[in-house]
C-alpha cells in the first residue's frame, strides 16, 4: 500500500508539472499571437527568445517524466556536474592560453572557454557548483568543495556581471541553509563552502582593483549604458509600475 501511495503521489507531481508546462506554452503562444497582431510579424530576435523559452519548458516536462526513480535523478545530476566541470576547465585553460573573450575590445581579460557559450555559461557553472556540493554532501573529503570552487572561479573569469550577482545570491542562500540546519553532519559541507567564501571575500579587494574589473563595472554611473541599456529598461518599468493604479 505504501508503494502504491508513493507511485500515485509521484504521478500527481508529474501531472502537476505538466499542467504548469502546458500553461507556460499557452502563455508563450499568447505572447507570440500578440506580437503578430500588433506588429504584423515576429522578429528574429523575438523568435530566438521564444524558442529558448519553449525549449526549456519542454525539456523540463521531459525530465519530469523521465526521472521516475532516485537513480534517474542522480544520473542527471552527475551529468550536470560533469558538464559544468568541462565548461569550467575550458574557461580556465582559455584564460591561460587564450580562448574566446567577448570583452576583448574593452581591454578586459575575460574568458568564456572554447564552447561558444558566451556569457550564458555562468548559469550552468553556478548550478553545477551547487550540484557538486549536493552530490558530495556526505563526504568527509574537501574534493566536492574544491570542484565546486573550480566552477565558481570559472564563473568569475567570464566577467559576466549577472553571474557575479547570482554568485552573491548563492552564497546568501548557503548562509540561510547553514542557519536552517542545526545538525553538524547536515551542515558540514555548507560550513566548508562558507569558509571558502569568507577567504575569497578577504582576497576580493585585490581582484576588484584590477583594470579589467574596473573597466567592466565603470558604466554603472550611466543608466543609458549600464547593462547594455537594461538599467534604463528597469528604471522605466519600475516608474510605470509605481505610477499605475492599484
Amino acid at each position: 500500500g505504501m508503494a502504491l501511495w508513493q507511485v500515485s503521489r509521484g504521478q500527481v507531481k508529474i501531472a502537476g508539472f505538466h499542467i504548469c508546462g502546458l500553461a507556460g506554452l499557452a502563455f508563450l503562444g499568447i505572447t507570440v499571437t500578440k506580437e503578430l497582431l500588433v506588429s504584423g510579424g515576429v522578429s528574429m530576435t523575438s523568435l530566438g527568445s521564444y524558442g529558448q523559452l519553449a525549449y526549456w519548458i519542454v525539456l523540463s516536462m521531459v525530465a519530469a517524466s523521465a526521472c521516475e526513480t532516485r537513480r534517474h535523478a542522480i544520473t542527471i545530476l552527475y551529468g550536470v556536474a560533469a558538464g559544468a566541470l568541462a565548461s569550467a576547465v575550458s574557461i580556465e585553460l582559455g584564460y591561460v592560453v587564450g580562448g574566446l573573450n567577448p570583452y576583448a575590445s574593452d581591454n578586459e581579460s575575460a574568458s568564456v572557454g572554447w564552447f561558444h557559450t558566451a556569457k550564458t555559461i555562468t548559469g550552468v557553472l553556478l548550478t553545477g557548483s551547487v550540484v557538486l556540493l549536493y552530490l558530495g554532501r556526505k563526504s568527509r573529503s574537501w574534493w566536492p568543495t574544491l570542484l565546486a570552487c573550480v566552477c565558481i572561479s570559472a564563473s568569475v573569469m567570464t566577467y559576466a556581471r549577472a553571474g557575479i550577482v547570482a554568485l552573491i545570491a548563492t552564497v546568501i542562500w548557503f548562509a540561510c541553509w547553514f542557519l536552517r540546519f542545526h545538525r553538524s553532519r547536515a551542515r558540514r559541507w555548507i560550513s566548508r563552502m562558507l569558509l571558502v567564501a569568507v577567504a575569497a571575500a578577504c582576497c576580493a579587494p585585490i581582484f576588484v582593483q584590477s583594470e579589467s574589473w574596473q573597466s567592466r563595472w565603470e558604466d554603472l554611473d550611466d543608466p543609458a549604458q549600464a547593462g547594455s541599456g537594461r538599467a534604463t529598461f528597469w528604471r522605466i518599468a519600475l516608474e510605470a509600475y509605481a505610477a499605475g493604479q492599484p
